[in-house]
């Protein structure tokens, strides 16, 4: 049974990131990721504080697949609200673990790319990029804490 779970899983993620749009890269490349916890979340289900997608999420540059409960490629964390650097490949999946005290939620500058919700202390969201290019964001939460996200 959970082999079924992991299969709609996958396909779920194959539709989510085949369905992502263009959007408009920076150029100023960054390196380095780092690692924190994997989600505790159960394999089809979210995270405590986490909403779930709309059916109709609109195409864009990266698509919220927290709920699809996917097999993190490369995790990172914000902690005293400073975002860690993150670099991925396309269609990996980026998952944000929240080591802070309040929620978080990322934001690209100018892509389109948004989280469904926002990260709760101590949760993890996931997104999943589906073109290169290296592109700044923000809390959107906290407006004023940046980021920059590299994918190859």
């Amino acid at each position: 049974m959970r082999s079924i779970h992991r299969t709609v899983a996958t396909l779920a993620v194959a539709v989510l990131v085949g369905a992502c749009g263009t959007g408009t890269a920076t150029s100023a490349p960054t390196t380095g990721a780092a690692t924190a916890a994997p989600s505790t979340a159960a394999p089809g289900t979210a995270a405590a504080g986490t909403t779930a997608p709309a059916a109709t999420e609109a195409a864009g540059l990266c698509t919220d697949v927290t709920q699809a409960a996917p097999a993190t490629e490369v995790n990172t964390a914000v902690a005293d609200f400073k975002w860690e650097p993150v670099s991925a490949k396309v269609g990996q999946v980026i998952t944000w673990k929240n080591n802070d005290t309040a929620p978080h939620g990322v934001q690209t500058d100018e892509s389109g790319c948004k989280m469904n919700g926002s990260i709760q202390p101590g949760q993890t969201r996931s997104l999943v990029f589906n073109q290169a290019g290296t592109y700044t964001f923000f809390c959107f939460v906290h407006s004023s804490m940046k980021g920059t996200i590299t994918i190859s």
